[in-house]
């Protein structure tokens, strides 16, 4: 699979409204240099016990205000944009399964700032998500986007892409 073969149908786990100002700024034009599309998706992550951090309702209109970013912002590059609520215990799980269920071809991500401690007694949810799958994971740097007249072979250096093969 080649580079722009990656980006055809790309799905980016967004996780505040902040964070998808931050993903579409990074990911969006490769997206459309690839002439691709962008399934997002917001998880609402919720615990066995039910007992979550916020109600229900909250935690979707939270989602439902960061995704509409993300829509905005692919209206801008005008490429398609889709949308997409998962409510489930294991943020990874969910993504990986609209991932499938769209027939994606990679997954892709901005990684997000956070403190050494907290990714040790919380589990670093990007290196998980590189190294626990099937499906291509690209890495999208916050310093990239396209500059005009660059050439696209130029431009896919500025990323580095992932893969883990499946068995």
């Amino acid at each position: 699979m080649s580079s722009p073969d990656l980006l055809r149908r790309v799905v980016l786990p967004i996780a505040s409204r902040d964070d998808a100002r931050d993903t579409c700024q990074a990911a969006l034009p490769y997206v459309a240099n690839a002439n691709g599309e962008a399934i997002a998706v917001y998880v609402v992550e919720t615990t066995p016990s039910g007992m979550n951090k916020a109600s229900p309702v909250a935690l979707k209109e939270h989602g439902d205000r960061a995704l509409e970013i993300v829509e905005e912002r692919g209206e801008e590059y005008a490429i398609p944009v889709r949308t997409e609520i998962r409510y489930g215990p294991v943020v990874r799980e969910a993504v990986f399964d609209v991932a499938r269920s769209e027939e994606a071809t990679s997954i892709g991500f901005l990684p997000r700032a956070g403190s050494r401690i907290r990714k040790l007694l919380g589990g670093d949810k990007a290196l998980s998500l590189i190294t626990r799958n099937d499906l291509p994971v690209v890495v999208f740097p916050r310093e990239a986007p396209l500059a005009e007249g660059m050439r696209e072979e130029a431009a896919w250096g500025w990323y580095r892409t992932y893969v883990k093969h499946p068995r």
